[in-house]
């Protein structure tokens, strides 16, 4: 270990708390990174537009759901019928055309700024638990 080559004192436990929320770290610098991106597009200029149609698409991640481990399933079939038919309810799907938008113009910095929502939540879907939340906070800091 670090503590007997002489790296570390013997009561020096700073680098293991930092080892210990790696992934709180590594969610804190996504973040700065996402906002920085972010600010640079809300200042960026805004004259230059892009045309959308309604055939245009946007690719947003499917996110998990609610009961998603095996301890929470066993845990879940015990809860009433109440609670299951509040779990259909959040399964409904949003409609195919609730993003579209009729044929228009929008400033590019705007179309970047959703890509870049988009790919945070990608990034975020699937990711430890600490990126998870940040990044779906950090999409809905973004749009709002």
């Amino acid at each position: 270990s670090m503590k007997e080559m002489g790296y570390l004192a013997g009561d020096s436990t700073d680098l293991l708390k930092y080892a210990r929320n790696v992934n709180c770290h590594f969610a804190s610098k996504k973040c700065q990174d996402v906002i920085v991106a972010a600010r640079k597009l809300m200042t960026s200029e805004m004259h230059n537009t892009v045309k959308i149609t309604p055939e245009y698409k946007l690719s947003i991640p499917k996110l998990p759901s609610p009961s998603g481990g095996e301890k929470e399933k066993k845990e879940s079939s015990k809860k009433s019928a109440h609670y299951d038919q509040q779990s259909l309810e959040n399964e409904k799907q949003l409609s195919p055309s609730t993003l579209c938008l009729p044929e228009c113009r929008i400033s590019e910095s705007v179309q970047q700024l959703m890509d870049l929502a988009i790919q945070t939540l990608s990034e975020a879907v699937g990711s430890s638990p600490q990126w998870y939340v940040a990044g779906i906070t950090d999409t809905t800091n973004l749009i709002i």
